[in-house]
């Protein structure tokens, strides 16, 4: 289970230390800082107790995660070798010719929908002229 870490630190321990204490327990803090920790531990009970207690918290954490277990085998070297096959995909690709048309960046249409699209929009544009000129050319006569 792992631990709660938010107990209420004593009144005498400044902030700065408290803060610390999870660098401490990583040993991640410099030898100066190691050091004004490790006195204030020695000094405080109660801050020794909540040093432990982060402790306690990274333990059951590692714990945990290796709990989960790693990724099947093979995965790694299929995910580089699909990586490897696109950079090589795209390699091949000439300078001059775009990765991908501009209708499909931008609408995700290929060009050759779109064509459709806008010729069936010209052909309704033209018939609607057409009706017009009918329907408003039988009432001028």
């Amino acid at each position: 289970m792992i631990a709660n870490t938010t107990m209420h630190k004593p009144a005498t321990v400044p902030d700065e230390i408290v803060l610390m204490l999870p660098w401490h327990v990583t040993g991640r803090l410099d030898p100066a800082e190691r050091q004004k920790v490790e006195a204030a531990l020695a000094a405080d009970t109660a801050l020794a107790r909540h040093c432990a207690a982060i402790k306690d918290e990274r333990d059951a954490s590692v714990r945990f995660h290796e709990g989960l277990g790693g990724p099947s085998p093979g995965v790694v070297e299929r995910l580089f070798a699909a990586i490897d096959a696109e950079q090589h995909r795209k390699a091949v690709v000439p300078a001059s010719a775009p990765s991908e048309s501009w209708t499909m960046r931008t609408i995700g249409m290929s060009p050759k929908t779109l064509g459709w699209i806008v010729g069936a929009a010209v052909l309704l544009l033209i018939a609607q002229v057409v009706a017009q000129a009918f329907f408003v050319g039988a009432k001028m006569f």
